[in-house]
């Protein structure tokens, strides 16, 4: 598998793009199943990946978030 993403620095967080202020964020682990439906929703929204292939396959997924905000 190839990955197509370039790293141009390393962080401790999210970082705003606009401000480029560090962001605290959070972590919490998706209690629901992701779907094939569902990841097709999320590469339309962007996402270079299918996040229902670690579901298939037993592993648990985590979703970053800003710190006190609900949107992945």
């Amino acid at each position: 598998m190839e990955i197509d993403i370039i790293i141009d620095t390393l962080t401790d967080c999210l970082v705003c793009v606009e401000t480029g202020e560090e962001c605290d964020t959070e972590y919490r682990l998706v209690s629901r199943t992701i779907t094939k439906q569902d990841a097709n929703e999320l590469k339309l929204q962007g996402w270079k990946f299918d996040w229902s292939v670690p579901h298939q396959n037993g592993y648990e997924v985590y979703e970053l978030l800003l710190e006190n905000d609900d949107e992945v």
